[in-house]
């Protein structure tokens, strides 16, 4: 077995230390809005506990990305707001497919579509939070087996993969408010992927296969989410 050794542990440090400074700098801007006020009535003084301005707007939201639907993988997403502009999405989603069939009478023709992702997403909205246009910067992780089915620039029709990824990128996007709870948000996003998998041929001839590693520039994700909002 040949291989290219690498340390992804060091990058996935990286990447998870700078989404926690990132995070740890905007958290403040939600809590910190006026957490306590002392406010005199006819009656007295009594104390209010208000959150500030952005009590007029939502904090969670619930999702679910239609276009990966389409892809047989079930997800789900819960955003958190962070500060007034800028909020959290933290995204999960998995896929149990496969089959096999006889292409000929020698040939079987095995189709495997498996994985697990973890996507947490960082976002600064330029009008409020959770409404009209925003940025975002993304972190990732998936483990996955892919056998007999073909995915440009990553995986080839005739081999099976095992392995693992992790990286990050860029994204941006426009959520629509269709109604007071509900929305509808449009995304794409781009960036870099470290892959660490085993490849071998899906006719059996060589069962040990090879590792490899591969460092994957381009789309990392796109997205038509169906939201509910939370108050």
């Amino acid at each position: 077995m040949h291989s290219i050794n690498i340390k992804p542990q060091a990058n996935v440090r990286k990447i998870l230390l700078a989404f926690a400074c990132i995070i740890l700098s905007s958290a403040g801007g939600l809590w910190a809005q006026k957490p306590l006020t002392l406010r005199p009535v006819d009656t007295g003084k009594s104390v209010v506990f208000n959150l500030g301005a952005g009590d007029t707007y939502d904090r969670f939201s619930v999702k679910t990305n239609v276009l990966y639907w389409a892809t047989l993988s079930p997800n789900l997403a819960l955003e958190v707001a962070l500060g007034e502009k800028t909020s959290l999405e933290m995204t999960v989603g998995f896929s149990s497919v496969h089959s096999n069939t006889v292409a000929d009478e020698t040939t079987p023709d095995r189709k495997e579509f498996k994985h697990f992702l973890i996507k947490p997403e960082f976002k600064y909205w330029f009008q409020e939070r959770m409404d009209g246009f925003f940025v975002g910067l993304h972190a990732l992780w998936a483990s996955y087996k892919i056998e007999g089915i073909k995915v440009p620039a990553l995986f080839e029709k005739g081999y099976a993969y095992d392995g693992s990824a992790f990286g990050g990128g860029v994204a941006g996007g426009y959520l629509w408010r269709a109604a007071d709870r509900f929305g509808v948000e449009f995304n794409v996003a781009a960036g870099i992927v470290q892959m660490k998998y085993d490849k071998k041929p899906s006719n059996g001839e060589d069962p040990a296969g090879l590792a490899f590693n591969k460092t994957y520039v381009g789309p990392t994700g796109a997205g038509i989410k169906l939201i509910f909002m939370i108050k």
